[in-house]
């Protein structure tokens, strides 16, 4: 069935003055546990009102309210994400993912792009950031720092390796570190492709 709310807001009661703010939890539907095996739950679907004509659908919009100096009153509201009617998402703050890959995938010509713009008026730009640590271990000679590996097709339709920027750490004695960084490319003997070095710059 549908559920109608004829209003804008749908919140818990307010808790007590002394008491943590009553957690609110929606979500879809499951199936009955037991008797049959694998049977799929159901999505969560969340949508913006929809306009008509030239008129722009709703967003969604994420709000929390972040801590404020000692008090008594409610802190303000804070939108922390826009999902908007061009399919547009907008983070007001850092975003931090903790999965293995991020993969953006396009069909228009020359895209995806990944456009890094610093506004502030000085001289300092913004930055493309490689850290690599060995989870509270000490650093080892030889260990990769970060890599750009440039990947392409050749005319069999395989996937073919045709650049590699790559730093290293040469040497991680406290107060004697170096880096080393390798710039390669393709190249064939006739027979096969690999990647071969072409420019090789070392710390001392």
């Amino acid at each position: 069935g549908v559920l109608t709310v004829d209003g804008k807001v749908a919140v818990p009661l307010a808790a007590p003055h002394d008491a943590v703010g009553l957690g609110f939890t929606f979500g879809a539907g499951a199936p009955t546990a037991g008797t049959t095996n694998n049977i799929a739950g159901g999505s969560l679907i969340l949508v913006g009102g929809q306009g008509k004509g030239s008129g722009a659908g709703g967003d969604i919009i994420f709000q929390t309210a972040n801590g404020g100096s000692s008090g008594s009153a409610l802190n303000s509201l804070a939108t922390a994400l826009t999902i908007s009617d061009d399919l547009s998402a907008t983070f007001a703050g850092d975003l931090i993912a903790n999965g293995t890959s991020a993969v953006f995938i396009s069909s228009v010509s020359s895209k995806p792009r990944i456009s890094l713009t610093n506004n502030t008026n000085d001289g300092t730009s913004g930055s493309l950031l490689f850290t690599k640590t060995r989870g509270g271990a000490s650093a080892a000679n030889g260990d990769n720092i970060g890599g750009i590996l440039f990947r392409g097709q050749n005319d069999a339709v395989d996937s073919i390796d045709y650049g590699k920027i790559l730093v290293e750490a040469l040497e991680v004695d406290d107060t004697d570190e170096a880096g080393k960084m390798t710039l390669q490319v393709a190249e064939s003997n006739g027979s096969v492709s690999g990647l071969t070095t072409g420019l090789l710059i070392e710390g001392s």
